[in-house]
């Protein structure tokens, strides 16, 4: 009996940005990485960890709602993240702090 296993397709794209290039992973169409570029061993630990049988694909895509929302926050253009195009991944507890983290307003400093 021959059996099938699944893999998950990561799509790796490198952005130039005014502080270097950038490594954006997504998968199913959906940011789940963003480092800077030459951390790949990093992106590969982090990724391996969470998805199981990758099948990595170089110059792929990533949500073109993220790269927009990169270059406006570079040019000085504050704007809500993309959140539907972003799969944050972690505990229920790293979940809670990022859902707050996105509530504090830009230019914001906010202490607890």
């Amino acid at each position: 009996m021959m059996t099938t296993t699944m893999t998950t397709k990561i799509n790796v794209v490198r952005h130039d940005s005014p502080i270097g290039m950038l490594s954006l992973a997504s998968v199913e169409g959906k940011l789940v990485h963003l480092d800077f570029d030459g951390n790949d061993d990093r992106l590969k630990t982090i990724q391996n960890r969470r998805f199981k049988n990758l099948e990595w694909a170089e110059n792929g895509n990533v949500p073109a709602s993220v790269i927009r929302w990169l270059e406006g926050y570079f040019d000085g253009e504050c704007s809500a993240l993309p959140m539907a195009d972003i799969n944050m991944i972690g505990t229920d507890f790293q979940k809670s702090v990022w859902d707050a983290l996105i509530t504090i307003p830009f230019a914001t400093s906010v202490s607890y």
